[in-house]
């Protein structure tokens, strides 16, 4: 009986572990069978039922089996019930019921994914300093079975103060004191999660960026500087901060104080010099920094003295530095420095270890070496350290202010946006002018066509005195002297390089992978900008384009070469991938094309943009109507666009909050009114479409301006005898182009206390001018300006 009854448990177990199933006979056709799907994604705890077409005629069994049960599992009808993230192969065997031979085995592969059930920040922070990259958030996700999501995860700021951003990784940077608060999501998709569909959201987390010294850093035998991470010139004072020999506990009075332009850096200057080598502790707040003094040997010079009064005899100025960069001239031995002039447009006089300059007129040039010698010698030759340059005579009345910066260009640069002045110029180099920014003493701006130029040698370099143009005759190194109101105030190191030939070529923004949906209706479609640059980094004339490497298979993707600009198209080409190689300058660079084709998903829809970012610059060449962001909707299966719509209505939140609804789905970011151009406000826009079926869906694009636009270069008077705010406007402010051209102010906004009319004024009555508009010529364009003003002007 005990082995009969084994024998039966094998026979039924053996049973459970192949589910077969026992079609009836079917009326067969010539076809061969196949599964209704050879691939399919789910999501835990969905279901998708697995079918066979075509049957044989003959009585057939079916026998389903999954590779990885933990994964998904499959019934005896085929159908499937995903478990886990991961990836399984459902197979179906066909036999004849009779022959029990195989007459046809089936697979199909299904991926299984999961969406996070929570996710929160795993390591918040209460606060963190101001700079890039100050703390690196971690998120903790988890799924319902415990398993890995395959959710994209995103970092998202709000509330924001402290001009923080955050990475794809949760690194977060800060650019001011403030606060802001963050958040992860997780979502299916970018499409999802730029439309505010998450599948979980972790509570915000409030972050606050306060004041904080960054850095103390000693700069002089009796002098140190303290980094803050925002501007306190305004609060801070020299009684703030404590100075103290950590050894002795000798205390360094702080004599005065300092600030940066930017008011973030305090410089201290102590009535005592620090001794070199020794502890000291910098405490402000009650919080203390040490910093280990040097007062050194000397191991480099400055020359600091670039122009002297024409006529006056002038003390030739230097500093010493130690190996730290500490200035350490006022204790180092003065006998040991010999400074050399060469000159023949004056003289020289020397007494109590100083040299001093005299030249004869304005314009006047001398070159200096100033030297510091160890004498200590080495092979028969005497270690030295060296500094030249070339002082300049100016008239010993100017009152000049300072330059902030130059840089060499071909047209004016966004100050505030330059992080990086160019002071090379290659031979053969065409079109590029010195630009200056700079002020008078009055601080009122310099613009560069105010100022007249020379350089100091013409056998390197030439320069026109008007405009600032330079050309490169040879390599070497050269200052152009900067001139104003017929002082001269300035010099500027310029470098003349080789020629400039082509080094390398690449693709802007790194697209050198795309996917394109080969479905006809989408008529999806990718461009990509090819850059050359050239030995120095600079941009390089891209020249012609050449296709080196096409396809050679049977319909391939169709590109079209427009200047710099190549254009991919997919329509109703062959799903696969292409590679393409194109040269330009005789270098060459290869380009990955993958289509791919709609699969049997069902249908999802997006909200499209023509482009996500727009830079709204106007030049001689723009044509306004191409200033715009096109808007549809588009039809995706998975990932693959098939197909786009208009919407049934759009409405776009602007920058400032203000919504237009019923908008049109082309937006022009740019229009003509009153003959000249107008541009629609810098900041990210919302756009919400309705589909035809009524859903709701959402993207954004973001307009810039990389446009250098006018400014307000001086504030004549603030009082007026003039009776309207207009009036008033054109009496006392100057509005000049980039290049100092002086504008005509077209309107006034302006406020005033109740009772008091803008276009009637008083005597006694005070306006306030918070902006104005101009209208500058850009080519063959008129664009229209605001320009920031914000002065009050008393009427007399």
């Amino acid at each position: 009986m005990k082995k009969n009854f084994v024998k039966k448990l094998a026979c039924v177990t053996a049973f459970a572990l192949t589910v077969t199933s026992v079609a009836p006979m079917q009326a067969s056709a010539a076809k061969a069978p196949k599964l209704n799907a050879t691939s399919k994604t789910l999501y835990v705890g969905k279901k998708y039922d697995f079918n066979v077409s075509n049957k044989p005629a003959a009585k057939s069994t079916y026998t389903w089996t999954t590779s990885s049960k933990t994964v998904a599992t499959v019934t005896t009808a085929g159908v499937v019930t995903a478990k886990k993230a991961g990836s399984a192969t459902i197979k179906v065997v066909i036999k004849n019921a009779k022959t029990k031979k195989t007459t046809k085995t089936l697979t199909a592969k299904v991926t299984v994914k999961e969406s996070a059930a929570s996710v929160k920040i795993s390591n918040p922070v209460e606060t963190v300093n101001v700079g890039p990259s100050v703390y690196d958030f971690n998120k903790t996700i988890t799924t319902k079975t415990g398993g890995k999501c395959t959710d994209k995860v995103y970092f998202v700021i709000s509330d924001d103060t402290a001009g923080a951003t955050v990475d794809k990784n949760g690194v977060v940077s800060t650019t001011k004191v403030g606060e802001f608060k963050i958040k992860v999501v997780t979502a299916t998709s970018e499409a999802n999660f730029k439309a505010g569909t998450f599948t979980a959201e972790s509570e915000a987390v409030l972050v606050k960026v306060p004041l904080a010294v960054v850095g103390v850093k000693q700069t002089a035998s009796n002098k140190v500087q303290v980094t803050f991470n925002s501007d306190v010139s305004k609060t801070v004072s020299a009684s703030a901060f404590d100075i103290e020999n950590v050894a002795t506990h000798q205390k360094l009075p702080v004599n005065k104080v300092t600030f940066s332009t930017d008011g973030k850096v305090a410089t201290l200057e102590t009535y005592l010099n620090f001794t070199d080598a020794k502890d000291y502790t910098v405490t402000y707040a009650g919080k203390a920094t040490t910093l280990k003094a040097s007062v050194g040997a000397v191991a480099s010079v400055q020359l600091n003295t670039q122009t002297v009064p024409f006529g006056k005899e002038t003390a030739l100025e230097y500093s010493l530095f130690d190996a730290n960069g500490v200035d350490v001239t006022n204790v180092s031995d003065k006998t040991r420095v010999t400074v050399d002039v060469d000159t023949t447009k004056g003289y020289t006089t020397s007494g109590d270890n100083t040299k001093k300059l005299v030249l004869f007129s304005k314009g006047d040039t001398a070159k200096v070496k100033v030297t510091f010698h160890t004498y200590k010698y080495e092979n028969n030759t005497e270690t030295t350290y060296k500094a030249e340059g070339v002082v300049t005579a100016v008239d010993g009345t100017a009152t000049l202010g300072n330059y902030d910066n130059y840089t060499i260009a071909k047209t004016e640069p966004n100050w505030s946006k330059l992080t990086t002045n160019n002071t090379k110029l290659a031979v053969g180099d065409t079109d590029y002018e010195i630009y200056v920014k700079a002020t008078d003493s009055a601080k009122n701006t310099i613009t560069s066509s105010s100022l007249k130029f020379d350089t100091a040698d013409k056998s390197v370099l030439l320069v026109n005195k008007d405009t600032g143009a330079l050309t490169a005759v040879k390599e070497g190194t050269t200052y152009v002297i900067a001139s104003y109101n017929g002082n001269v105030a300035w010099t500027f190191p310029v470098s003349v390089v080789a020629k400039r030939t082509a080094a390398a070529v690449m693709v802007k923004d790194s697209k050198y992978n795309l996917t394109l949906s080969n479905a006809h209706a989408a008529d999806d479609q990718a461009k990509i900008e090819l850059q050359v640059k050239d030995q120095y980094g600079d941009d390089f004339a891209v020249g012609d384009i050449t296709p080196t490497k096409t396809p050679s298979t049977v319909n391939p993707p169709k590109f079209e070469i427009s200047g710099s600009t190549i254009t991919f198209k997919a329509q109703d080409a062959a799903k696969g991938t292409y590679s393409y190689v194109f040269t330009a300058q005789k270098l060459s660079l290869s380009v990955v094309l993958n289509v791919v084709e709609a699969g049997t998903q069902d249908s999802t829809y997006r909200a499209l943009v023509s482009t996500q970012a727009i830079d709204n610059v106007i030049t001689d060449e723009t044509n306004v109507s191409d200033k715009k962001v096109t808007i549809s909707v588009g039809e995706y299966k998975g990932d693959v666009l098939v197909g786009k719509a208009a919407p049934k209505s759009v409405s776009i939140t602007k920058p400032d909050g203000t919504v237009i609804t019923n908008a049109d789905t082309t937006f022009a970011t740019a229009t003509v009114s009153g003959g000249a151009i107008e541009k629609v406000a810098n900041g990210t826009y919302k756009v919400e479409v309705t589909t035809q079926s009524n859903a709701t869906i959402a993207t954004y694009f973001v307009v810039s301006d990389t446009q250098v636009a006018p400014t307000l270069t001086e504030v004549k008077k603030q009082t007026s005898t003039e009776k309207t705010k207009d009036a008033v406007a054109k009496a006392v402010l100057t509005i000049k182009d980039a290049d100092g051209k002086e504008l005509a102010i077209e309107s006034v906004n302006a406020t005033a206390p109740a009772g008091v009319k803008l276009d009637a004024l008083n005597a006694g009555d005070t306006i306030y001018i918070k902006d104005v508009t101009v209208v500058q010529k850009v080519g063959n364009n008129n664009v229209r300006f605001t320009v920031t003003v914000g002065v009050p002007v008393t009427i007399q």
